[in-house]
């Protein structure tokens, strides 16, 4: 199998976990709340910090960018590590209500064929036969050794269902704790950037990172517009309105 074949076969197989857990849905839902997250909150320090501003301290880029850096990767890990706890979490309670199904349908059919009256004609040795072995017959024998990777196939092949559910679930689980993390990292950060180009901030900073931000808040309107096949001057507004009211509490507590 060459390079492409495998990347290839990667690729298709990841596509069939995502479908199996409806990963699609999930990784959407968690990047958009979770972007949205991530920049209201840089939002809010940007605006302590621009009140401040108002009321003439005056602090450099610097200051105002460690914090909010420190803020957005502490968001990021606890997404990752949050997100995957409970992802995993509630993948293993279906993986094991799926086991329990599987049990019970085995169940079902073992009670099924011993009320079978064709069944009752058969003994208990019509279904595992004694087989007599003497001693020359034991001498011919030779040792088969069985390695461990035939054992693990044998288990896979008699539950084949479970074991691809729960490669599905590891797969679901690690992608949607890494969007968790990542998204609102990279939300907060990138209402920064007018930050790492000026020393000392001045008032149009100040108006280009709301600016930015209002961009970003009616992309990702635009985002969730496509989604639901909807316009854009439904959900776009409405996002930016989310941060107007943020900036506007925010102001108002640090007056």
């Amino acid at each position: 199998m060459t390079e492409e074949d495998r990347v290839k076969s990667t690729l298709e197989r990841w596509k069939e976990y995502g479908e199996m857990t409806n990963l699609g849905e999930i990784a959407r839902r968690y990047f958009v709340m979770n972007f949205f997250d991530g920049v209201l909150t840089v939002l809010g320090y940007i605006i302590g910090n621009f009140v401040l501003y108002l009321n003439g301290v005056e602090i450099n880029s610097r200051a105002i960018l460690v914090p909010a850096i420190a803020v957005s990767v502490a968001i990021g890990i606890s997404g990752i590590s949050g997100g995957y706890l409970a992802e995993k979490a509630e993948r293993q309670a279906e993986v094991n209500q799926l086991k329990r199904a599987m049990a019970m349908q085995t169940e079902v059919k073992m009670v099924v064929n011993m009320k079978n009256p064709a069944a009752k004609k058969f003994k208990e040795e019509d279904y595992y036969p004694v087989v007599e072995l003497k001693e020359d017959d034991c001498l011919d024998l030779e040792p088969v050794c069985i390695e461990p990777e035939s054992i693990c196939l044998a288990r896979e092949e008699e539950h084949p269902e479970t074991t691809l559910a729960e490669k599905a679930t590891a797969y679901a689980t690690n992608v949607a704790s890494l969007i968790n993390g990542i998204a609102p990292a990279v939300g907060g950060l990138v209402g920064l950037i007018p930050l790492f180009f000026i020393e000392q901030p001045n008032l149009s900073i100040y108006i280009e990172c709301f600016v930015v931000m209002a961009i970003i808040l009616f992309l990702l309107g635009g985002y969730l517009a496509r989604i639901s096949e909807d316009t854009i001057w439904k959900y776009g507004p409405a996002m930016v309105l989310a941060g107007i009211i943020t900036s506007a509490i925010s102001m108002l507590l640090g007056v």
